[in-house]
């Protein structure tokens, strides 16, 4: 049975897969030294005025990185970007992201899911749903426009992917316009090379190598919220845009405690990838050379992240904020959240 609504529910499906849809086939020895002039610590989350996206400074044996938390989908409101993160992208030697969508072909990207997202013969997708859950599924279908027969062979975890990523469309977000892929696109134009952390192929294998009761779980749920979706990443959206990191740390790590999925979405996209991320990156560093990380904002928030890591290593972080004033955007109400148990 599909469970009842939460704001947990909604945060696990977000959480989870927002942070692997960036490309979807058609079908520091020492305390870092001084920051610029104008780059302060961040204070705490608890002032209006809007301040730089979720930017750090980090240096690690000789090397300087700033990571930058991206939102995987976005919208041309979003641009241009602040002066000051631009400033770091031109300043630094290296583009690192989590994968590198230009690195691989749509054909290659078709193959790849023809292959890994099809079910084994014989079973569909209506197998591994409820009633209710099949009946939503043929509703979300019609709804936003896709084709049940090519639905029906592929894996939970690839539906509510494509789902997620169809309503998002619905709501004006595309994968086009995220912040990984502006910097992807600016370092082409200016022939910066990129360093991938984990790569595409990789990326979907954390999702299909999820157990099966996860997939199903994942896809109902998706299913449940789905028509909420543009509201919800609108609230991630604004909150990243101003910069207010407790906000969109509550946001996008909520749903994760909510259930045993939930838990092991959180191990399995999160934490895992979060160490070998912080192993990758540690063995390309050179001193003396200037790294800018594009990582999902998820992956740098928490107690336990990506950059808590690097910190008990003995490579402290630095968040770098300036107040700055966005163009007028309409700010909705962020939804309610309800606290950890």
């Amino acid at each position: 049975m599909m469970k009842p609504h939460s704001e947990r529910v909604r945060g696990i499906v977000l959480a989870g897969l927002l942070l692997l849809v960036s490309f979807l086939p058609g079908l520091l020895w020492e305390a870092p030294a001084a920051v610029e002039a104008g780059e302060i610590a961040a204070p705490e989350d608890t002032s209006p005025p809007c301040r730089l996206p979720p930017l750090w400074r980090v240096e690690v044996r000789g090397a300087v990185i700033h990571f930058l938390g991206s939102i995987h989908f976005g919208e041309p409101a979003l641009y241009p970007l602040p002066e000051q993160i631009e400033r770091h992208f031109t300043a630094a030697d290296f583009l690192v992201v989590e994968a590198d969508v230009h690195a691989v072909s749509s054909a290659q990207a078709a193959t790849w899911i023809s292959r890994r997202g099809r079910l084994p013969q014989g079973e569909t997708l209506e197998q591994h749903l409820s009633a209710q859950g099949w009946q939503a599924l043929v509703r979300a279908a019609a709804r936003l426009d896709l084709t049940l027969e090519g639905l029906r062979t592929r894996k939970p975890w690839l539906v509510a992917m494509g789902l997620t990523v169809a309503a998002l469309q619905e709501a004006g977000y595309e994968a086009r316009w995220g912040v990984d892929r502006h910097f992807l696109q600016a370092a082409a134009r200016v022939d910066k090379p990129v360093l991938e952390l984990e790569g595409l192929e990789a990326q979907w294998s954390f999702l299909d190598e999820l157990p099966y009761t996860v997939q199903e779980a994942l896809l109902e749920q998706a299913l449940e919220t789905l028509s909420e979706s543009g509201e919800y990443f609108r609230a991630l959206l604004e909150a990243w845009y101003c910069g207010r990191t407790k906000v969109l740390e509550r946001l996008l790590m909520e749903g994760f405690s909510d259930s045993p999925q939930g838990k092991i979405l959180y191990q399995r996209l999160l934490r895992t990838r979060d160490r070998a991320m912080v192993r990758r990156l540690l063995e390309m560093v050179q001193p003396g050379r200037r790294y800018f990380v594009v990582v999902g904002a998820a992956h740098l928030l928490g107690a336990d992240s990506l950059l808590a890591e690097l910190r008990d290593l003995g490579y402290p972080p630095l968040r770098l904020t300036v107040p700055w004033s966005p163009p007028q955007r309409s700010t909705p109400e962020i939804p309610p959240l309800t606290a950890h148990p």
